[in-house]
C-alpha cells in the first residue's frame, strides 16, 4: 500500500505517511477507513500528522479527492489538531485552501519537517 498509518505508543498522535508512489484512490480510502477506526476507538483527542514529504508528483485530482475525503474525519469528536509535513508549495497552498467553506473550514498546521511537527504536537496536546 502506498500509505501507512500508525498511532504512537502512549501519545495521542497518529502519523499517516504517503510514499512516493501514493496515488491510488483505493489506498487512500483504505487508510482513511483505518484512521476512522483509530479515531472511533480512541478515548481522547488525537493529533493527526500527515507526512507527504515523499510525494514526487503533484496530482491535483488526488489533492481534491484527499481534501474531500478528509472532511469526514475532521468532524470526528476525537479529531484534534491536523498537521501536514511538506516542503512543497502546492501542498502548503492546498492545506491553506482547506480552511474554506467549501472544505468545511478544516484547519491544518504545516511544518517542513517531522521533527517540527512532532514538537508542536507534543507541546500543544490535542
Amino acid at each position: 500500500m502506498s500509505y501507512s498509518i500508525k498511532k504512537l505508543p502512549a501519545e495521542p498522535i497518529v502519523i499517516l505517511t504517503a510514499s512516493a508512489d501514493a496515488a491510488s484512490q483505493s489506498d487512500l480510502e483504505t487508510v482513511y477507513t483505518q484512521l476512522k477506526t483509530i479515531l472511533d476507538q480512541s478515548t481522547e483527542m488525537l493529533t493527526i500528522i500527515q507526512d507527504v514529504q515523499q510525494l514526487q508528483n503533484v496530482d491535483l485530482d488526488g489533492i481534491m479527492r484527499s481534501a474531500s475525503a478528509s472532511m469526514d474525519f475532521h468532524k470526528h469528536p476525537h479529531m484534534g489538531t491536523s498537521i501536514m509535513v511538506t516542503t512543497s508549495t502546492i501542498y502548503k497552498m492546498a492545506a491553506q485552501g482547506l480552511d474554506s467553506n467549501f472544505f468545511a473550514n478544516q484547519k491544518v498546521m504545516v511544518f517542513d519537517s517531522m521533527e517540527a511537527a512532532l514538537a508542536y504536537a507534543r507541546k500543544n496536546r490535542a
